[in-house]
């Protein structure tokens, strides 16, 4: 009897739309010196979200340009390694420099394991709406 009764609580909490949601937001911007391309996959439950990939691709118009801001990307993606070596591998930050003079950065993060502290270093809020705002008011486009 224990079984059914424990059977038909999971049943129910699959059948009443307990499970998780993904947002992706995602835009591009484009002046003389690039292109940045922007796509946020957020992952979230009851409005909270729990898991954040973020992939930024700048691409250059040459390489003298891409080393110019390769200096600047240096200091912020430095402060994310150290966020992400403090954070127990919650966060877990990727960069690349592309033959095509383009700089990405990818940064995923289980945002539900990480605490004030680390959320306010990654610029990140675990409210969906709240993000979402915050994305769409910086010009992208959430779905």
């Amino acid at each position: 009897m224990k079984r059914k009764v424990i059977l038909l609580l999971m049943l129910s909490l699959l059948v009443c739309g307990c499970s998780s949601k993904t947002m992706v937001c995602s835009g591009n911007s484009k002046d003389e010196q690039r292109e940045t391309n922007q796509e946020y996959i957020l992952e979230y439950k009851n409005n909270t979200i729990f898991k954040v990939s973020q992939t930024t691709k700048h691409k250059f118009k040459d390489k003298k340009v891409l080393d110019i801001y390769v200096d600047a990307f240096d200091s912020y993606v430095k402060d994310l390694n150290s966020v992400a070596l403090d954070s127990n591998g919650y966060i877990i930050v990727e960069t690349n420099i592309g033959k095509d003079n383009s700089y990405t950065i990818k940064i995923d993060a289980e945002v539900d394991k990480l605490d004030d502290y680390y959320l306010s270093k990654i610029n990140m809020v675990r409210d969906i709406n709240e993000l979402k705002e915050i994305l769409e008011t910086s010009g992208l486009t959430c779905k």
